[in-house]
């Protein structure tokens, strides 16, 4: 679909039919003739039929709004791969972000109101996923689509609702970084263990009490951030088993005595 300004306050709308032959028609646009682009924006969005709607504060001017085809907007707004839509107002991912998979490295929709993770589904080159200061809960926030992205590195979940960890977070294989601080989760699973290639670990300011004994497993892990937790029960045995650790915070938790093998651990900085 391409938009172009063929006179003041009229949009011409050119697309490919079903027949696969172009078709045009023209839309008239009374906000266009105003200097605000909010609105504009909002109203070019729904002449075009798109669920841009709560998009409708984009920081793009009009002239670029009206003289470019949409994928080059979308580019735009896209630095190096990276997707900012932060501080939107959104309910959820936008219905047009699966179509960026060609070029779509990093999505960022932190500050939003959103409560489930969709609209992910082909982004296949997903390096990171920022969904941190939302409303996202429940076992099943995060849609099945997940695990199908293939090099998907980074998830940060920070500062949600959470109660539990998302029944699909431990079948990420690729994972290296997983942000869930600022929740309020009271349980780690085992499965969690499963994360093999996982490098860093936040779990900052949660209710956890204890961690998995399978902790052992995350044989790549070289920060585990645990600060603002109960933790109330020792670190198990298997944790001194974490040879690539180097990074540990435990601050602000309920554990009474010092770890003393910790001081064995000498790859901790």
């Amino acid at each position: 679909i391409y938009f172009i300004m063929d006179e003041p306050g009229t949009l011409v709308v050119q697309e490919t039919g079903q027949d696969g032959q172009p078709v045009e028609t023209r839309r008239r646009l009374s906000t266009l003739m105003n200097k605000d682009t909010s609105r504009a924006f909002s109203e070019v969005s729904k002449a075009l039929g798109l669920n841009l709607s709560h998009l409708h504060v984009a920081e793009v001017s009009e002239k670029k709004m009206l003289a470019q085809n949409f994928n080059a907007w979308l580019q735009d707004r896209t630095k190096k791969g990276f997707l900012d839509l932060q501080d939107k107002g959104l309910l959820e991912i936008p219905s047009f972000v699966p179509g960026l998979h060609y070029d779509c490295t990093g999505l960022d929709v932190q500050f939003n109101d959103i409560k489930q993770v969709t609209n992910i589904n082909g982004l296949t080159k997903l390096n990171t996923l920022d969904v941190s200061h939302n409303l996202l809960s429940g076992v099943d926030c995060l849609c099945e689509e997940i695990g199908d992205l293939p090099i998907l590195h980074e998830l940060l979940l920070g500062d949600n609702q959470l109660e539990n960890v998302p029944d699909i977070i431990p079948k990420l294989k690729e994972l290296r970084w997983l942000d869930l601080q600022d929740n309020k989760i009271d349980y780690v699973p085992e499965e969690i263990c499963d994360l093999e290639k996982l490098v860093v670990l936040d779990l900052q300011h949660n209710e956890i009490p204890y961690l998995p004994n399978r902790i052992h497993d995350l044989y790549n892990l070289t920060t585990l951030l645990l600060d603002g937790n109960i933790l109330l029960q020792p670190l198990p045995e298997t944790f001194y088993s974490l040879c690539n650790l180097q990074h540990l915070s435990m601050r602000a938790t309920a554990l009474d005595t010092f770890p003393v093998k910790l001081c064995e651990m000498g790859q901790l900085k």
